[in-house]
């Protein structure tokens, strides 16, 4: 994980919610992050708890629990906002400008990713949504 996705997973619960995104959202999430993890450094006594962050009906969903200043959740609001709608023409597999895919489950795609979730259905799936890293093993300590 880059510094702020560290930084953001100290300062905000649920932040794991982040890694379930689909590939071509990645730079997405890291936006996500970023923006939010800014918020809550100046905002010390706000808390912010991410229930889920997922794709849904083809674009960005972000439930949430805000709390803190009137400011504070306005803005913490308009992030969230910003990743769902940049979510809206950004392709979930590549990150390139896409369109809507109605074809099977709604997917934002490029031109080429819509060409190859037709051609190789299986291999397309396996792509979108990698199976997450595992972390290494400790090792013992001499």
């Amino acid at each position: 994980p880059s510094g702020s996705s560290l930084k953001f997973c100290l300062l905000a619960e649920g932040a794991a919610e982040l890694l379930s995104a689909p590939s071509g959202w990645v730079r997405l999430m890291e936006g996500l992050s970023e923006g939010l993890s800014a918020l809550l450094e100046a905002e010390p006594g706000a808390r912010l708890h991410l229930r889920q962050v997922k794709e849904k009906f083809g674009t960005l969903r972000v439930y949430a629990s805000v709390e803190g200043p009137d400011a504070f959740r306005a803005a913490a609001w308009e992030v969230t906002d910003w990743a769902t709608a940049a979510s809206e023409r950004r392709c979930a597999l590549t990150g390139r400008p896409g369109m809507m895919d109605p074809e099977g489950w709604l997917l934002v795609l490029s031109p080429e990713a819509t060409v190859w979730r037709r051609a190789e259905p299986d291999a397309f799936h396996r792509a979108i949504y990698p199976p997450s890293p595992r972390p290494e093993p400790e090792a013992p300590a001499p």
